[in-house]
This record gives structure tokens, C-alpha cells and sequence, in this order.
């Protein structure tokens, strides 16, 4: 499987692994910088997510977010992933374990988002 990895201006970082072309891949939304727009980070996300689902032929795409990180939730959902579930403590940081939510964008959303 593939990986690619994309900075945004040194304040973010989306990685998309596990790519399996014409079944799947998984994305990761990090930004470290507190003062990036998110409307950056969605458009940039978009585009990514455009990009792997041609160049692949992808079924879906998946996003694991730990539900502590709101920005990446937020960002999941504006780039037109929706929620399919919780999968719980498997997140450790710092010693504590956190809950991570499940996201997935298939094919045929995505080319309907895109139609609007």
C-alpha cells in the first residue's frame, strides 16, 4: 500500500496511507499550529481527498480523528466524511486512552458532492 504525506505551509500535515487502488485509504488531519484557518486546512483537504480518489480509483477513503481533536472532526465532516462510529480508548497519549471516531467518505458521495 501506498502513502503520501502533504505539509501545508509548516502548520499542518494530511497523510493518506494504507492506499489499496480502486478499494481504499485512510487520511490523517494534524495541524500543530493553533493560528491556521480551518477553511485552509478544509480546502486543502478537499483537494487532497479529489486528487487520491482519481488517481487511485478509490472506493472510500477513511478518517480516524481522536475525539479530543475538534478541529479534525470538524475538518473530516467539511470535507464530506461522515460519521460511522466510535471505536473506544484506542488512542493513548500522555498515558490516558481516548476514544476515536470513525469517518468514511465512499466514491459515490464524493462524485455527488462534487456535482453540487
Amino acid at each position: 500500500p501506498a502513502t503520501l504525506a502533504f505539509l501545508y505551509k509548516d502548520s499542518a500535515l494530511i497523510t493518506i496511507e494504507g492506499i489499496v487502488p480502486k478499494l481504499l485509504g485512510n487520511i490523517h488531519f494534524f495541524v500543530w499550529d493553533p493560528k491556521i484557518l480551518e477553511n485552509e486546512i478544509v480546502d486543502v483537504g478537499r483537494a487532497i481527498v479529489q486528487d487520491v480518489m482519481e488517481r487511485y480509483d478509490l472506493h472510500r477513503i477513511s478518517a480516524f480523528p481522536p475525539a479530543f481533536n475538534k478541529l479534525a472532526l470538524r475538518v473530516a465532516v467539511r470535507c464530506g466524511f461522515k460519521y460511522e462510529g466510535t471505536i473506544r480508548q484506542t488512542f493513548l497519549q500522555n498515558g490516558i486512552y481516548h476514544d476515536v471516531m470513525a469517518y468514511g467518505l465512499l466514491r459515490h458521495e464524493f462524485r455527488e458532492r462534487g456535482a453540487r
